[in-house]
């Protein structure tokens, strides 16, 4: 079976199929074959002509070992300012100086990175076979969006570990 073969018979799988989608990645269950995760090639553009066929990917669900990789930044907002700092200063003092300065601001908090990545049992590599990327921008974590992602997630290693997948736990990459 040629590549192009491969890629569309995948494809009819992942329509007759009850799959699980997200953009270009989908779970895909399906009586003919052991479920698999199938991430779809770039199907029309510029990186489709630039990429080819070769950017499309599948692994079994028994054969996945899955890690998620997210990352959060704390912002404070709000707090401490030069105005409150003069006006606390010019009332009490220097200690009054150093509270108004400091002043309580609202600790809020944004995920800035969340991806699901997808190692194959099979080979020991350090690069994922599959990474569904969830978050392009930061999110404020008490947003519907934040919660859907989270929902979606929780979903996802649900149903891949009913079918054989392990969650192997988060990544452990530094912060740059």
């Amino acid at each position: 079976m040629t590549e192009t073969e491969k890629l569309e018979y995948i494809r009819g799988l992942a329509k007759e199929s009850s799959t699980m989608k997200f953009g270009r990645y989908h779970l895909i269950v399906n009586e003919k074959e052991y479920p698999f995760i199938f991430k779809d090639s770039v199907k029309s553009g510029f990186f489709a002509e630039l990429r080819g066929l070769s950017n499309w990917s599948f692994i079994q669900c028994r054969d996945a070992i899955i890690r998620i990789d997210e990352r959060y930044e704390n912002k404070n907002k709000g707090g401490g300012s030069i105005a409150r700092s003069l006006i606390g200063g010019a009332l009490f003092g220097t200690a009054g100086a150093v509270i108004g300065g400091s002043g309580g601001g609202v600790q809020v908090g944004a995920l800035t990175r969340l991806n699901i990545n997808i190692y194959s049992r099979e080979k020991s590599s350090t690069v994922p076979v599959i990474q569904i990327p969830l978050v392009q921008q930061p999110q404020n974590i008490q947003s519907i969006y934040y919660q859907r992602n989270v929902d979606w997630v929780k979903l996802f290693i649900e149903r891949t570990t009913e079918y054989g997948a392990t969650l192997a736990g988060e990544e452990r990459k530094p912060n740059f």
